[in-house]
């Protein structure tokens, strides 16, 4: 077993040139590459909160939302 998502997948630099376009309409002149690291820790962050509080579980798609609003 191996983590695709940075082992074959490069995560980060797809998910910059996704945003570069988005962004750039918006006039957004800070780092792509920064914003994209604070959105993945984040996410990491809500994602693993949930299970060391042995709370129910959230939707990734909902800790997505969260981290992308909490980010942006």
């Amino acid at each position: 077993m191996f983590d695709q998502f940075g082992a074959v997948v490069d995560m980060q630099g797809v998910l910059v040139k996704a945003l570069e376009p988005f962004l750039a309409g918006k006039a957004y002149k800070g780092s792509v590459n920064s914003l994209v690291t604070w959105w993945r820790r984040t996410y990491f962050e809500n994602s693993m909160i949930e299970a060391l509080l042995h709370q129910s579980h959230t939707p990734y798609r909902e800790i997505g939302h969260r981290a992308r609003s909490y980010t942006l």
